[in-house]
């Protein structure tokens, strides 16, 4: 999901194919689903479940620490962890992370 209401949907895609995402990828522009589900900064991955409950909501991995810190590998891998927990009918043993990256344009702090 995309909440800069500048982001244009071409570099969306090309964002999409870069980072090799599989998912449907939304833009919300008027930042209604950001906003929801509280999300502040960009890269942030948020997972709900059927119920539409958060279930997830933090960084993808360690491979930044932070905004402009980028490690050579990511050691962890917090989102993948998460999405294996929720498949294997297991709780998300760490359901919140801090992302690192910027905050989202036009939502309040």
């Amino acid at each position: 999901m995309h909440s800069d209401p500048e982001t244009k949907a071409t570099d969306a895609y090309k964002q999409a194919v870069l980072n090799e995402v599989k998912s449907t990828v939304l833009l919300d522009k008027d930042q209604a689903l950001a906003k929801k589900l509280n999300a502040r900064i960009t890269p942030e991955c948020v997972v709900l479940n059927p119920a539409a409950e958060v279930v997830y909501q933090g960084r993808m991995n360690d491979l930044y620490l932070a905004p402009t810190k980028r490690q050579r590998q990511a050691t962890t891998k917090e989102l993948s962890d998460a999405l294996e927990a929720i498949a294997a009918g297991k709780p998300v043993a760490t359901p919140r992370t801090e992302a690192v990256g910027c905050k989202i344009g036009g939502l309040a702090p």
